[in-house]
């Protein structure tokens, strides 16, 4: 007797419809990521890294980041919408993104002005150290040392520690050339976000998840976190003839309490 094929076909439903459903999960789970600014910068460069990088590891778990560059409010609409913005735009840009997407985590790339800060945008968050945390990182450190003629910033290529040469040998090789605080400041934005959703859920609220829930890595040895003026607490680096010789606070068993002693920590709303 010849097999009744019609037999078979409430499992091979089942089987196509299973298929069906677990890519429209897979497409539900592409996490768009808008960026607002020049596309040939340091900036841009970091943030494509951060995406390469979220994408190798998303992958595993059915995740997707995708960058969309200087999106058009219809381009957002189409595409169903942000989870997050990242922008090396200046004071007016931020405040602007900061009012038009209210809810969307807004990553300042490159802005070091101490005036947003003060201002307290409830989702602009500051990566790039500010110039006031740079001036007092420079003043500790001469306290210190007193004759020295250091500067102070954010990140530097020639960090090592922490599996930050890791970091600036895997930019060094997509680039060609060395990774800046900039550049930095890109990528760990894309890694805050991309590390946030793999640890709660793309459905989060990752607004609220980033601001109160964050103990960010940044191959800076220390859990890093955002302050209520949405600035981002981190060591700075001392630099002399170009390579790093200190940090500000120094490394030691309270050093992410002191994060708060650099810049401005009160909002002036």
């Amino acid at each position: 007797m010849k097999p009744n094929p019609l037999k078979f076909c409430p499992t091979l439903i089942c089987f196509l419809l299973g298929i069906i459903y677990c890519q429209t999960l897979l497409a539900s789970d592409e996490i768009l990521i808008a960026y607002a600014g020049k596309t040939n910068t340091e900036a841009h460069k970091g943030v494509e890294l951060g995406i390469e990088e979220a994408n190798t590891q998303g992958k595993f778990l059915g995740l997707s980041f995708r960058l969309v560059e200087n999106p058009s409010p219809l381009q957002s609409r189409v595409l169903g919408g942000f989870k997050a913005i990242v922008s090396d735009g200046d004071i007016g840009i931020l405040r602007r993104l900061s009012s038009e997407y209210p809810s969307l985590p807004l990553f300042n790339l490159s802005e070091r002005s101490e005036t947003i800060r003060r201002e307290c945008y409830d989702n602009l968050l500051h990566v790039i150290a500010s110039e006031e945390m740079l001036d007092d990182a420079i003043v500790r450190w001469r306290r210190m040392t007193p004759s020295s003629k250091q500067s102070a910033i954010g990140w530097h290529h020639g960090l090592k520690k922490y599996a930050a040469a890791q970091l600036n040998k895997r930019y060094q090789e997509r680039f060609g050339e060395p990774m800046s605080e900039i550049a930095w400041a890109g990528w760990a934005s894309i890694k805050i976000v991309s590390d946030t959703i793999v640890r709660l859920s793309p459905t989060a609220d990752l607004l609220y998840a980033i601001k109160n829930d964050l103990n960010f890595d940044g191959q800076k040895g220390v859990g890093l976190s955002f302050r209520e003026t949405g600035q981002l607490r981190q060591p700075v680096l001392i630099i002399d003839d170009d390579k790093v010789i200190g940090e500000i606070p120094v490394p030691g068993p309270d050093s992410k309490n002191k994060l708060d002693d650099l810049g401005t920590v009160d909002c002036y709303k």
